[in-house]
């Protein structure tokens, strides 16, 4: 009998060891799933603020590319303003026969764009040449006039008004008033900018206008 109560003890006692093994390894597993969980909420919360923080960015980023995609449209639509107005600034001067024109004392060459040509008779799109060539296309009883108002422009800086005779490549002979402005530029030279413009049929008028008074 003796010996069954001891057994009965040993086996008592080894069944609590077990049980107190296998319910401190359910607190260790409990421990590990809870910081494991702990962990996860950690990872995912993490996780989120990263998604939110791209999702700005890329929110960002797009209404970036939307204000340049504007700024470009807007850009294209001036420049297509900018060349509409140019387009229809250069067919009123044409049909009004106005020919705006630069002279650079440095170069001693007269420019403008193709209304000048016209005015002149001449072909193409840029009009360029020496002063000299230019008198060529002035009257011979106008070119001193034509020569004393812009030397008096270069070397004093006086405006240029005058009227005058040219004679157009290959047509007949026209009256045309010249208007023009003197500057001084940087490095010492004198550029003039005017417009000239056809009016011999104004003149015409006026003298028609006399003969009926």
């Amino acid at each position: 009998p003796m010996i069954l109560q001891w057994t009965g003890l040993l086996v008592t006692a080894l069944l609590v060891c077990v049980a107190l093994v296998l319910i401190g390894r359910g607190a260790r597993v409990e421990q590990l799933v809870a910081a494991r969980t702990e962990e996860l909420a950690q990872k995912s919360a993490e996780l989120a603020a990263t998604n939110h923080r791209l999702r700005e960015e890329i929110a960002e980023r797009e209404a970036v590319a939307a204000r340049l995609r504007h700024e470009q449209s807007e850009r294209e639509a001036a420049q297509a303003r900018a060349q509409e107005a140019q387009s229809n600034f250069h067919h009123s001067l044409e049909h009004a026969q106005i020919g705006s024109w630069g002279y650079d004392s440095r170069t001693g060459l007269v420019t403008g764009p193709r209304e000048l040509c016209r005015l002149y008779g001449l072909e193409g799109e840029q009009f360029s040449r020496d002063i000299g060539l230019c008198e060529q296309f002035v009257h011979p009883e106008d070119r001193a006039r034509f020569s004393a108002a812009m030397r008096a422009g270069v070397e004093n800086g006086e405006d240029v008004d005058v009227d005058l005779r040219i004679v157009p490549a290959g047509g007949t002979e026209r009256w045309v008033r010249t208007r023009a402005r003197c500057k001084a530029g940087t490095d010492g030279g004198v550029q003039i900018l005017g417009v000239s413009w056809d009016i011999s049929r104004e003149l015409e008028a006026a003298a028609h206008t006399r003969l009926l008074a």
